[in-house]
């Protein structure tokens, strides 16, 4: 779905939103392997993404997981406990690139493109997110927001674990639909 751009305000708190979506989700399927969630922040509003690898047979159930984490960190902050251990990571992330000497000049460099607040100021604003800030954040996100959702496996077993309800694409288009109905047949 459509993320927020780097330099948002609430940029500090999406990034433990994505760890917190991240736990709850491998939480709720946990047969899920391969678990990523990130938000991809350009200048403009990138992606939040989430993604895993599940047997076939749990297609279903992943992505309704998926979607029960997105509605529920819309509706209700998330517990004291959750942000406590997603700001203590992502201060230990900022913490280890601060201390890279290759990337300071990467940090200088999205410091000034993206008009962000210096590491420490970065750090100082993680740590001041609130449990509100983070709802607000979840539901700027996730609240009525469009959802792409790609599912890659075996056609057959898909479309009966999936249902009726969702467009499903073979790999290869069949050959009728894949010829071009705006162009007019030939005339003998």
């Amino acid at each position: 779905m459509r993320g927020l751009a780097r330099a948002d305000a609430d940029s500090a708190a999406v990034a433990l939103l994505v760890r917190i979506a991240g736990e709850r989700w491998q939480a709720a399927a946990p047969d899920l392997s391969s678990v990523f969630v990130r938000h991809e922040a350009h200048a403009l509003p990138g992606i939040f993404v989430l993604g895993a690898s599940a047997p076939t047979t749990s297609a279903s159930k992943a992505i309704a997981a998926a979607r029960e984490v997105m509605r529920s960190l819309s509706k209700a902050a998330p517990t004291l406990a959750e942000i406590e251990r997603a700001r203590n990571a992502e201060l230990s992330e900022l913490s280890q690139r601060t201390m890279q000497t290759e990337s300071i000049a990467d940090r200088w460099l999205d410091i000034e493109t993206f008009k962000l607040a210096l590491s420490g100021d970065q750090m100082d604003a993680i740590r001041r997110l609130s449990a509100v800030d983070l709802q607000r954040a979840a539901a700027r996100l996730f609240k009525d927001a469009s959802v792409a959702t790609v599912v890659v496996g075996n056609y057959d077993q898909l479309k009966a674990g999936l249902g009726p309800t969702v467009e499903l694409r073979r790999e290869k288009p069949d050959a009728k639909a894949a010829a071009d109905p705006a162009t007019p047949a030939k005339k003998p």
